[in-house]
């Protein structure tokens, strides 16, 4: 479900593109026919049998589809030998037809009655480059996850180190990201701060939009304040809550970091609810709190979605950020 402005956006900017390619294509045929006489007087006639098709059935129904045949087998003629005098010229066909983008609805935007994929995926950018998340997913990606920052000494005997931990860590994101479908299970990631957990929210995001998908990406407080405003009744705040609860991926990060009141809580668990057990749609959230610290701030109906429904993913090692300021 996108926004109005944002659909009517990249609807324009592919019918924009469509007649640029269109009018690049024509320049191709004007020029070409210009340097051959031969050429320009084959599509002179080649263009003239559009006209010819609407003047026959002007005649009358009576033998229209014999003489439709007749002119449509002339046109097959002339086209042939269109293109063998632009083979003789040096070029193929394809050289003055417009430059398609997506195969399967022609740069329409729509297939089969449907948005096409292409389309979803611009309409998925142009929301994000609107909201300004575009250049938090274009820095954190998986091929800049640097496992140098993570200790390779064990936490204990048998045990394996932050490093180890966090390279099945980002394994396992990563073939996530690839493989995501609809079915994907939901991921809580928990760990202090500065441990990758947003890097790795980010990533999937990224990867997963690259496919088509479409994520929502909201910190805890943003989503507390999306649910707070649908008591106002707004159209607009209402979509906002739609898009919450029917993205196919949602991504939720710094939960706990949201104000702790009634109405907090019970946003996140109609959230949490609608989407793992009525629609069973894939959600990432992110905590820096311990089971601990969830238990104490979640009563046991969101304790129980969480820790119940989602695959825990744990991070350790120590904050990024400062081992990244002692690099300095």
């Amino acid at each position: 479900m996108f926004k109005r402005e944002i659909l009517e956006k990249v609807e324009k900017d592919f019918h924009a593109r469509r007649k640029y390619e269109e009018q690049v294509a024509a320049q191709r045929v004007r020029e070409l026919e210009e340097k051959n006489e031969a050429l320009r007087l084959l599509g002179l006639k080649k263009r003239s049998f559009g006209p010819l098709v609407l003047a026959e059935s002007l005649k009358g129904k009576e033998g229209l589809e014999a003489r439709v045949a007749k002119i449509r087998a002339e046109h097959a003629a002339v086209s042939q030998a269109y293109e063998k005098v632009l083979e003789d010229m040096g070029y193929s066909k394809d050289y003055i037809l417009p430059r398609i983008y997506c195969k399967d609805c022609n740069d329409t935007g729509y297939f089969q009655g449907k948005m096409c994929h292409c389309l979803k995926k611009k309409a998925i950018k142009e929301g994000y480059r609107a909201s300004g998340i575009a250049k938090l997913l274009e820095k954190q990606r998986f091929d800049n996850f640097d496992l140098s920052f993570y200790s390779d000494v064990p936490e204990g005997h048998g045990k394996e180190s932050p490093r180890q931990i966090m390279e099945e860590t980002l394994g396992f994101c990563r073939d996530y990201a690839e493989n995501f479908s609809l079915t994907s299970p939901s991921l809580l990631f928990i760990g202090g701060t500065g441990l990758g957990k947003t890097h790795l929210s980010s990533a999937i995001a990224g990867a997963v939009i690259e496919r088509a998908f479409d994520v929502v990406y909201e910190s805890a407080p943003a989503v507390a304040a999306i649910f707070e405003k649908e008591r106002f009744e707004s159209e607009e705040d209402a979509l906002g809550t739609r898009r919450l609860m029917e993205a196919e991926l949602l991504i939720l990060d710094d939960l706990g970091t949201e104000p702790s009141t009634k109405t907090s809580s019970s946003a996140i668990y109609r959230l949490i609810n609608q989407r793992v057990l009525v629609s069973g749609l894939p959600t990432i959230i992110s905590t820096n709190l311990t089971y601990r610290q969830l238990e104490k701030e979640y009563d046991s109906a969101v304790l129980s979605r969480l820790l119940g429904e989602f695959s825990v993913k744990l991070f350790r090692g120590e904050d990024i950020r400062m081992a990244k300021l002692r690099r300095e």
